[in-house]
């Protein structure tokens, strides 16, 4: 297989990659985000009557808390495996893209493409700016809350 052949054969490949793992990402961001909005939906809604005895202690609430927070901690963590898989295919294609000659006439991608996948983007970054991270962050936050916050409102609160 002539070098040129090739190279288009492992663009293919890792285009396709890529779709994989843009797809992944939306998976575990789905997964982590219905179990969170479940439990959030399932504590808010139960009165203090109907509450299970699970979250009608303290003990109860705080290993609910918990989970919730692993299960925050851990959709996050996958989520940012991903995305550095994802920032790896991308310099790949650009490296090939870019031995392909498709920076150069007559195809001329844009230039900055050809830095595809090498910033970075911090922790913090991903936290300040509108992602599946801060979504997943926040429903985290909302869940702990739910578990915990219950016990400290009064039962007329409840309806």
């Amino acid at each position: 297989m002539p070098d040129h052949e090739l190279l288009l054969h492992l663009y293919e490949a890792q285009l396709k990659q890529l779709e994989y793992r843009r797809a992944r990402e939306n998976e575990i961001f789905n997964w982590s985000s219905a179990i969170l909005v479940g439990f959030i939906g399932a504590a808010l809604l139960l009165t203090s009557d109907k509450r299970g005895l699970l979250l009608q202690t303290g003990v109860g609430a705080g290993l609910a808390a918990a989970a919730m927070a692993i299960v925050t901690v851990f959709s996050i963590k996958w989520q940012l495996k991903q995305r550095c898989f994802l920032a790896e295919t991308q310099k790949v294609i650009a490296s090939i893209e870019s031995a392909l000659g498709l920076f150069e006439e007559p195809y001329r991608l844009p230039s900055h493409w050809k830095g595809w996948g090498e910033k970075n983007v911090t922790f913090r970054e991903r936290v300040l700016k509108p992602s599946k991270i801060m979504a997943t962050m926040l429903l985290g936050a909302l869940a702990v809350a739910a578990a915990i916050l219950p016990r400290f409102l009064p039962p007329s609160s409840f309806g």
